[in-house]
């Protein structure tokens, strides 16, 4: 494929090795560089939505948490991934908030994700909260609607086998 654009991507199709070559020029000489490159089966990692506070006691801003485990058997880095919100049932179209820094999950282990991480907000009484992987997929969706406000510092959890719940951070 040809590109004019400064900063170019391509997504193979099928997994293998592919000699790649890259040429550019800036009108006069020309610079070429080929790479053999191996494409792999990506392998979703079982990276789930485990907890999260939308309302703190306080100012919301920069508080609110998710957490994220990991029940893959490798260490995830869930830099790439993204958290996409939404509060309005009209609305068709996620925000996406990806993961700007790196932030490695060992198998089994579960970590807390906030504003510093992604930039999502969660609404105190409506929200549709997807998790995506780096591919843009969505591995987990997630919503609740509530008559009024959380309380302050109430907790939203999913145990596996069990319905999601609201309880007491304390």
């Amino acid at each position: 494929k040809k590109s004019y654009k400064g900063t170019t991507t391509h997504t193979f199709a099928k997994k293998g090795r592919y000699t790649i070559t890259v040429t550019g020029t800036d009108g006069v000489s020309d610079l070429v560089k080929t790479k053999t490159l191996s494409v792999k089966k990506y392998e979703t990692p079982t990276i789930r939505i485990v907890a999260l506070m939308p309302n703190p006691a306080g100012k919301d801003t920069k508080v609110e948490w998710i957490t994220i485990e990991n029940r893959s058997k490798k260490s995830v880095d869930l830099k790439g991934w993204s958290i996409a919100t939404k509060s309005k049932t009209q609305t068709k179209n996620f925000t996406n908030h990806p993961i700007t820094k790196s932030l490695t999950i060992k198998p089994g282990e579960k970590k807390r994700l906030t504003k510093k991480h992604a930039a999502f907000t969660l609404g105190n009484t409506r929200q549709y909260i997807e998790l995506r992987d780096p591919r843009k997929k969505t591995l987990q969706s997630i919503r609740y609607k509530l008559e009024k406000s959380a309380p302050d510092d109430a907790v939203y959890t999913k145990t596996p086998g069990r319905p999601w719940t609201w309880s007491s951070a304390s």
